[in-house]
């Protein structure tokens, strides 16, 4: 499926480019030959870019990128369903690029399946009817990462023992929290994306303005410095421990 969406869906500069693929036939031992995937080479993802430290501005720009990949799979008649930091690629310039369409469906073909990073995830999907604003859900959770500029789960999730404790709370309207540095700006922005209510969500024609706005109003304010509204974690060195990176905690529940 993630091969067929990738080598379909027309080249966008906000969506990874397929260079080519090629048959594992020694993948599980030779029992299940595997197609591999060849992407365009870029250097990291969000979730290992938020650790080393971005600028507010830099991470901003990734936002409005991240917005414009999600709209041209929506003209397209596709849902990604599966927004999320490790799905975010940056390239030499922290420029975004979505990838890994293996959740990606044409709306008009949504079965109701759930599928999707856990906190990421829209109450609806769990009733297994939904739409592409669904994208517009698990985008306000990736703002708030964006925002916070950390890869800890928000305190209010973090609480949770197992993935069924974190559906139940975010039925009953549990979010992510508020942090001190956040401006109202952007805490508005993410309130709005993840209403428990498809319909309220906004529309990400309309949400790109408004980062648009934020976007130069801080770059006029500080010329990409950090401001009020920007955490920049210690340096950690990414990669040097892929079970850490990962953090399969709760089944895949702190997956990002």
């Amino acid at each position: 499926m993630e091969f067929y969406y990738t080598r379909t869906i027309s080249e966008h500069p906000r969506i990874v480019k397929l260079r080519g693929s090629v048959i594992d036939y020694t993948y599980g031992g030779g029992s299940s030959p595997a197609v591999l995937l060849i992407m365009e080479r870029m250097t990291r993802d969000l979730h290992c870019g938020l650790r080393n430290g971005l600028s507010w501005v830099a991470r901003l720009q990734i936002a409005i990128d991240v917005v414009e990949g999600i709209r041209y799979l929506h003209s397209q008649g596709l849902v990604h369903r599966d927004i999320k930091l490790k799905n975010v690629l940056l390239d030499n310039e922290d420029r975004a690029k979505l990838t890994d369409f293996g959740f990606c469906i044409p709306e008009a073909m949504m079965s109701g399946s759930v599928v999707g990073t856990p906190v990421h995830m829209a109450p609806e999907l769990l009733s297994g009817r939904y739409d592409s604003s669904v994208d517009v859900y698990a985008f306000g959770i990736l703002f708030w990462y964006i925002c916070a500029g950390q890869v800890k789960l928000p305190n209010h999730f973090d609480q949770f023992q197992n993935k069924e404790q974190l559906w139940n709370s975010v039925r009953k309207g549990i979010r992510p929290e508020c942090l001190a540095h956040f401006n109202q700006a952007c805490w508005n922005l993410m309130e709005q994306c993840w209403a428990a209510e498809p319909t309220e969500r906004p529309l990400l024609g309309d949400v790109q303005p408004q980062l648009e706005a934020i976007f130069n109003s801080a770059k006029s304010d500080s010329s990409g410095k950090l401001t009020s509204c920007s955490y920049s974690p210690p340096y950690q060195q990414c990669f040097k421990n892929v079970q850490e990176d990962y953090y399969y905690n709760f089944i895949n529940m702190r997956e990002y």
